[in-house]
């Protein structure tokens, strides 16, 4: 038990910090079983991945608008233009269609 917490954490750790690779779930899977080592895996990668976005959404945010000021809103508006105009043609494909 205190291996698979271990490696869970060792996981969320790797995946926290977009360390995402291979050799490690073939490791877990050797170690602890195929169903065991794919649940591990799975549950730590979501974990890490969800850390991630919160540090980055939360703590990292006003640093990157300090640094990236300008260009960031630019992109920013640029991606809100894009992104609306899919949604318009997905909403028009959805009730062309249905």
């Amino acid at each position: 038990m205190v291996g698979r917490a271990r490696s869970f954490v060792l996981y969320v750790m790797l995946q926290h910090c977009h360390y995402r690779r291979y050799d490690h779930d073939i490791a877990i899977g050797a170690l602890f079983g195929l169903w065991a080592g794919t649940i591990l895996a799975s549950f730590a990668s979501s974990v890490g991945a969800t850390a991630a976005f919160l540090v980055s959404r939360y703590v990292l945010r006003d640093a990157v608008q300090l640094r990236f000021g300008d260009s960031l809103s630019q992109s920013m508006k640029a991606w809100r233009k894009t992104v609306r105009s899919i949604f318009y043609t997905a909403l028009y494909l959805f009730f062309h269609f249905s």
